[in-house]
């Protein structure tokens, strides 16, 4: 089921980010929608710059759960979300890790739930990200803009462990690639940092777009995914199609009736020859003769009848 083409005629609109924003409020809806109070949560505001002066992020903190951070947050009177999480860089902006955190570090070793997934992709615009994401359904938990050139999802995979979650990224990843979104593939691990809304990158607000869209669940949107086709191949349109060159026909495997790869039902009434009818069609096309007139291809055949035993098989062959 991987790989499944969903999305046909999308429509597209322009992200609305507000002029008037509150960052507080902005971190506190995030928090307590991926997380639970006693959990903690890893988060960046620091970053180094590489060789190529380009600003990463440092390991930040994750001493804190999203109790205690939500309990800090709402004792501001103003939007310094700073005073919490420390100060940032307001021109590189501020990351989040999305999963929660077992307070003694920030590899994938210490994540304590392999929950969501980012899905995050800059190869096509950022209204058609946002309008691919929805059209998708995905099981998004959170939606952020991230002041640049995407927007991040935050997915629900709900996975029992890291075996799991590595085959449903792989999964996720595959049915956004197959609808136009491709997929940054440095997202697959569980530790991996997000933008945190709240925060100003560049002059651009990263923003909490949108919670709880899509399918309620991973297994709800698996169901889903897995019902919208039967892997059939795409639609040609016969608009498009080049009369004057068109693709060779297969070729015959009983002359003038079967061609290699095509489909043939015999059908008729009781006692008919239904089935000595197909024993003579598997000895002619091993043998490269005539089936009723017909000649045949030489091929290996197969012979499947879950009506007869074998033993009647043998005697019908025999006695006709």
């Amino acid at each position: 089921g991987e790989g499944r083409r969903i999305v046909e005629g999308l429509e597209v609109e322009e992200l609305k980010i507000p002029k008037s924003w509150h960052p507080k409020e902005q971190v506190i809806r995030y928090l307590e929608t991926l997380f639970n109070a006693d959990e903690n949560v890893g988060y960046v505001t620091d970053c180094w710059q590489n060789e190529n002066g380009k600003n990463l992020p440092q390991k930040g903190c994750w001493d804190r759960t999203a109790g205690q951070l939500i309990e800090e947050l709402s004792k501001l009177t103003n939007d310094d979300i700073g005073a919490v999480f420390g100060d940032y860089n307001p021109e590189v902006g501020a990351w989040i890790r999305f999963n929660p955190l077992d307070g003694q570090g920030v590899k994938n070793s210490n994540v304590t739930d392999y929950r969501y997934a980012l899905v995050e992709s800059d190869s096509v615009d950022i209204a058609t990200q946002n309008a691919l994401i929805r059209e998708l359904e995905l099981p998004v938990a959170a939606l952020v803009y991230s002041g640049g050139k995407s927007v991040h999802a935050i997915v629900r995979v709900d996975a029992a462990d890291a075996a799991e979650y590595r085959r449903r990224v792989e999964y996720l990843y595959s049915v956004c690639k197959k609808n136009g979104l491709t997929v940054d593939e440095q997202n697959k691990n569980p530790s991996r940092l997000s933008r945190l809304p709240g925060v100003l990158r560049g002059g651009n607000k990263q923003y909490l777009l949108d919670t709880n869209i899509g399918k309620k669940n991973w297994a709800d949107w698996y169901e889903w995914v897995e019902s919208v086709n039967d892997d059939l191949p795409d639609l040609e349109n016969l608009a498009e199609l080049d009369f004057n060159n068109l693709p060779p026909l297969s070729e015959p495997l009983i002359d003038g009736v079967l061609r290699k790869e095509h489909k043939m039902l015999i059908a008729g009434p009781s006692k008919a020859g239904k089935s000595f009818a197909l024993i003579q069609l598997c000895a002619a096309i091993a043998e490269g003769r005539q089936w009723l007139g017909f000649p045949c291809a030489r091929g290996r055949v197969m012979y499947v009848n879950l009506e007869l035993d074998r033993a009647s098989c043998r005697f019908t062959y025999i006695t006709r």
